[in-house]
C-alpha cells in the first residue's frame, strides 16, 4: 500500500470475505446476494477510502495496510465485545505482528477501529480524542476508552420499547398502525421528504421542522422474516418509537405552509378552521359580486330615469 494513498480497490473475493466476517457467509456466495448488497459495498468502499495513515509513523507502522486488517479488527471486536476499547485496541496491535517497532501511533490505532465499527454497524464512532469528527464531517458518537463495544452499541442504539407495537395483546391495533405507515402516505398526506442515510442512528429519524425522514435504502431489499426463528415474535425494540412518531405525523401532520402554520396544530381542528375560512372567503366574494351587480343595476336605472327613451 502506498503510504499517501487509500487502500487498493476491493475485489469480489474480498467482498465475499467481508460477508463471511460480518454474517458468517459460506463461500462462495451467490452472485445475486452480492448484487443485492451493492449499496452496502459502496458504503464500505467509501468508508475504507477515507483512511489516511499517520505520515510520521513510517510504512512499517500503519494501522490499516490492507482489507485483511479491517477484517481482522472486526473479528477482534466481535470476539471480545465485552473488553474496554483501550485494552482491546492495545492488545490487538501488540499481538498483530509481534514487532514493537511496527505498532502504529495511538491516533492511527483509534482511526482503524473507528473505520471497523463503521463497517460493522454503520455507525460513525470516535475515540476519546474525537479525531474522526474533523476527518469525516459527520457527527460521530464517542466510543470511550473505558467502554466495551456492547456498551457502545447500547448507547448508540438505545432500546425504546413501544408497548403498543410489541405487546401481543394489541396485535390487531399494531397491525393496523404498521399497515398505515407507508412511504406513499407519508409523502402525500404528511408532506415528508425522505433523505438517504448511511448512519443507522438516523434511520427513520423524523425531523418535523424540516419535514424530512432519514431512511436507509438497503431496507427496501430485505425482509426480516428470513432471519427470525419460527417462535420469535416480530418486535421493534430499537425503532418502535420512531415508527409511532411517523404514525402520529400521519394522524396530525405538522403545519409547514404559511396558512397551515397560522391554523391550529391538530388536523381535525385545522381542517374545520380551513373549511370555515374558505367558506368565509367564498361568502365575501359572493357578497362583493352581489354588491357589484346591485350597483350596476342601480346605475342602469339611474341612467334610464335621467335619459328616458321617447315613446313612439
Amino acid at each position: 500500500m502506498d503510504l499517501f494513498s487509500p487502500l487498493e480497490t476491493v475485489s469480489e473475493h474480498q467482498l465475499q470475505t467481508l460477508g463471511t466476517v460480518l454474517w458468517d457467509w459460506e463461500l462462495p456466495c451467490p452472485v445475486q446476494r452480492l448484487k443485492r448488497l451493492s449499496r452496502y459495498f459502496e458504503y464500505y468502499k467509501e468508508t475504507y477510502s477515507s483512511y489516511v495513515p499517520e505520515i510520521v509513523a513510517g510504512p512499517n507502522a500503519v494501522a490499516i495496510r490492507s482489507h485483511k486488517d479491517i477484517f481482522d479488527i472486526i473479528k477482534a471486536i466481535k470476539t471480545d465485545a465485552g473488553i474496554p476499547r483501550a485494552e482491546l485496541t492495545r492488545d490487538y496491535f501488540a499481538k498483530r505482528d509481534g514487532n514493537k517497532d511496527a505498532i502504529p501511533p495511538t491516533l492511527d490505532q483509534n482511526r482503524a477501529f473507528n473505520i471497523a465499527v463503521s463497517v460493522m454497524a454503520m455507525i460513525s464512532s470516535s475515540s476519546d480524542r474525537h479525531e474522526s469528527l474533523l476527518e469525516s464531517g459527520t457527527r460521530p458518537i464517542p466510543w470511550r476508552d473505558n467502554m466495551t463495544f456492547n456498551e457502545f452499541l447500547e448507547k448508540a442504539l438505545p432500546k425504546t420499547d413501544n408497548l403498543l407495537l410489541n405487546d401481543s395483546k394489541s396485535s390487531e391495533e399494531a397491525t393496523a398502525i404498521k399497515a398505515a405507515i407507508s412511504a406513499r402516505r407519508l409523502k402525500k398526506k404528511a408532506g415528508l421528504r425522505f433523505v438517504p442515510t448511511d448512519d443507522l442512528r438516523e434511520h427513520l429519524q423524523l425531523d418535523r421542522k424540516e419535514g424530512v425522514d432519514g431512511f436507509d435504502p438497503n431496507c427496501l431489499h430485505f425482509e426480516n422474516a428470513s432471519y427470525r426463528s419460527e417462535e420469535e415474535v416480530e418486535s421493534y425494540h430499537y425503532f418502535g418509537q420512531r415508527l409511532m412518531d411517523l404514525y402520529e405525523e400521519l394522524q396530525n401532520p405538522t403545519p409547514r405552509g404559511r396558512v397551515e402554520k397560522w391554523l391550529e396544530r391538530r388536523s381535525g381542528a385545522r381542517y374545520v378552521m380551513l373549511a370555515t375560512l374558505i367558506g368565509v372567503i367564498i361568502a365575501v366574494i359572493l357578497g362583493l359580486l352581489g354588491l357589484t351587480v346591485a350597483v350596476f343595476q342601480a346605475w342602469v336605472a339611474w341612467e334610464q330615469w335621467k335619459h328616458p327613451t321617447p315613446s313612439g
